[in-house]
């Protein structure tokens, strides 16, 4: 009965001032040894991870990714889609059976990450991906006892017409999406045509599946067009279609160019090029340099053998020192950790008479 009451939270609250001390001193005695070897090893990192890593990031953000409070609720209605859909209902729901444990322990590892991440400077999409779970599980959870007529928050009107504009709204990312990527990127192959098309049947076939679905009250059939509706277009983008898509592929693309020139794992900078991927498909030896003048204004004895810089960088370094430097080669596409910004990236090796 414990199950279907509070009485496991009364039972908490009575048995705080024991449990909670054994609890703590069991995660003392687990963490203890491996901070004690840390400290021996790099007497620098904890203060650094604590911080640099964890105080920082909450006070002021890092790197730019900076964001208001509330930032994540507006986003989750994008990177939970289709699913945000039914966010509302399982939310509700979820909080009417907060008796059941099971339910319980979901809105708790949902509600707590989620308030604090709102509330620290720093924040990226990704971050708040580890309590998807949990709204995924009270997403089912409402589903199952919307399909035994359990609850009515899906057979409203004010519902099903958010279901066809949801439905719209599939189609046309699905329609759009694609075929945006072709004409901007001037990537007119028949492989991105196939896909693109297969894509916007798919997306038409889903949304209608389940607008109709939701409409004459069938909220399983519903939930399996969107599941499976989202798991083809998905597929059908991440192996069909990012792949060949060149202009999001700038970081392997110049890998490969280093690579091919005997440069895989070569020391450099990247300059007013901010992929931090391009270090990992170049062998972990590019880093980040701060200073866009860093051409223009460094000693050239302190430089690299490898450059990778914007164009624009590399119109304000002076002539003379443009001489010490091979370009190998140039790069074009979409620099998406950097806003998404447009760039030519060129790729340099110092000339081997300097």
């Amino acid at each position: 009965k414990e199950g279907t009451s509070f009485a496991s939270p009364l039972r908490f609250a009575r048995d705080f001032p024991l449990v909670v001390p054994m609890v703590l001193a069991i995660a003392f005695l687990i963490v203890f040894p491996w901070l004690w070897m840390i400290q021996m090893r790099a007497p620098e990192f904890l203060s650094t991870t604590i911080g640099h890593d964890v105080v920082e990031r909450i006070r002021s953000g890092q790197e730019g990714h900076r964001g208001p409070p509330g930032m994540y609720s507006l986003m989750v209605w994008g990177t939970y889609f289709p699913w945000s859909l039914l966010l509302p209902a399982a939310i509700v729901t979820g909080w009417r059976n907060r008796h059941l444990p099971t339910t319980r322990f979901a809105l708790a590892a949902w509600i707590g990450p989620w308030v604090m991440f709102e509330l620290i400077a720093g924040k990226l999409p990704h971050y708040v991906l580890p309590t998807y779970p949990a709204l995924a599980y009270l997403t089912a959870d409402m589903l199952i006892r919307a399909s035994r007529r359990s609850i009515a928050d899906l057979s409203t009107r004010a519902f099903k017409l958010a279901a066809w504009a949801c439905a719209a709204l599939i189609v046309l990312v699905g329609v759009a999406g694609p075929w945006a990527g072709v004409i901007l990127s001037g990537q007119y192959t028949p492989r991105l045509a196939a896909v693109s098309t297969a894509t916007a049947i798919v997306a038409m076939g889903a949304g209608w599946a389940m607008a109709r679905h939701f409409e004459t009250g069938r909220v399983l059939a519903a939930a399996r067009a969107m599941g499976g509706g989202m798991a083809s277009i998905v597929t059908l983008l991440w192996v069909g279609y990012l792949p060949v898509m060149q202009p999001l592929r700038m970081s392997q693309n110049i890998a490969e160019m280093i690579a091919s020139n005997g440069g895989y794992a070569a020391r450099g900078y990247m300059i007013d090029y901010k992929e931090p991927s391009l270090a990992f498909h170049q062998g972990g030896g590019l880093r980040e340099q701060p200073d866009a003048d860093y051409l223009a204004r460094s000693d050239p004895a302190e430089w690299p053998e490898w450059v990778v810089c914007t164009a624009e960088v590399w119109d304000n370094t002076p002539v003379e020192r443009q001489a010490m430097w091979d370009r190998i080669g140039v790069v074009s596409g979409i620099a998406y950790s950097d806003r998404g910004r447009r760039c030519d990236a060129y790729v340099l090796r110092r000339h081997p008479a300097e």
